[in-house]
This record gives structure tokens, sequence and C-alpha cells, in this order.
């Protein structure tokens, strides 16, 4: 059976990312009126792309089916940036634990290490599945990049991206950016919405 993970975001709506060919899942989506997104590799509910907020009773229904089914669901449509963030930091610091005591134990050579060696494997592995998908969560929703522009990073005269467009940047602020949008009008941007950056940049 399959580990499944609800999300969802203002700009791609609710999605179910972690099903498998062959694993039954795609009988109960299409039973539940979910649709296959080619693209993301991504079960989705349709017109929820816009909305605030995932349609709770939806995301319980489908977790109820699935995890009837023998499934294991983690349902983060309610998850705010901040939460996924350090879920995804722990998965991170982790990982990072299991393979220096893998490097340890194979330096050690001790009695047992063979065991505790494929523990950590398969946990490493879960861990990283699971830090996939967080991952995929953290860039399709913009303000889940808090970690990567702020004031000390970006400065009057660069050039920042949201989802929409390049814009040039007037003055920074500690929750937000003012830049200038493509009509020539100010703007403030929070700055989780930032998806990229350029020093001075001038490019479109």
């Amino acid at each position: 059976m399959s580990r499944i993970y609800l999300c969802h975001s203002l700009s791609h709506g609710t999605s179910a990312h972690g099903s498998a060919l062959g694993d039954g899942s795609n009988a109960i989506f299409k039973t539940h009126g979910w649709q296959w997104a080619r693209t993301r590799s991504a079960w989705y509910v349709p017109e929820s792309k816009g909305r605030d907020a995932a349609d709770s009773q939806k995301a319980a229904a489908i977790s109820k089916s699935l995890e009837r089914a023998g499934h294991h669901v983690s349902d983060w449509t309610t998850t705010n940036p901040a939460e996924l963030q350090q879920l995804a930091t722990g998965y991170e610091n982790r990982i990072q634990e299991a393979k220096a005591f893998i490097t340890q134990e194979r330096d050690r050579g001790a009695h047992g290490s063979a065991l505790a060696i494929s523990s950590e494997t398969s946990a490493i592995a879960e861990l990283s599945s699971k830090l996939d998908v967080l991952h995929k969560q953290l860039l399709l929703f913009g303000t889940f990049r808090l970690d990567l522009f702020d004031s000390s990073t970006v400065r009057y005269g660069d050039h920042v991206r949201t989802e929409a467009s390049w814009m040039r940047v007037v003055r920074t602020g500690n929750q937000s950016v003012s830049v200038l949008d493509p009509s020539g009008r100010q703007i403030s941007i929070a700055w989780g919405r930032i998806t990229a950056a350029k020093s001075g940049w001038t490019g479109q």
C-alpha cells in the first residue's frame, strides 16, 4: 500500500501525492470525483484551485476511504507554512543523522552492525519519500519560501519574481518588499510570495 499526502495551495488547489500504479487508489480517487493531473503526477479536486482552503469534508472522506483500503494518509491541507517547514527541517536532520550513523557503524565493523545499518537505510528511504512530497508542497506555495528571501538577501534595485512576473525592488522591510508591478504601480508583497530573485537583473 502507498503513503499518500493531501496538500492544498491557492495556486494549485487540493492535491494528493504518493499514490502508485496498481496500488488500488485509482478507483478510490475516481469514486470521490478526484481527477489525475499528468503534468504534476498527482490527483486533485476539480475547481479547488483559487480557494484559500481545502474542502475539509472532501479531504476527510478521501482519507477515510484510502485508509480503509490499507493506505497510510497524511492530511497536510490545514497545516500552516511554518509547521511544514519545521517538518522538512526535521526530516533533513534525521536523514543526516542516519547517514552519519551508517558511516560510523561501517567504520567500526561491529557485530550486529548489518542489522542496524539496514534499519537506518530503511528509515532514510521513508524519510526521503516524505521529504520529496514536502519539497513539492513547499514549491507549490510561495508562502513556504520564507527562508530563501528577506531584507538581508534582497536590496533596492534587485528584481524579484512571484508566480506572475519579475518586478523591480524599490524598498525592503522585515515582513514585505515594495516593488514596481508591470504597470509601474508600487505594491507591497510578503516575502513568502517571492519565488526567485536576481541582483540588479533587468530581464523579463
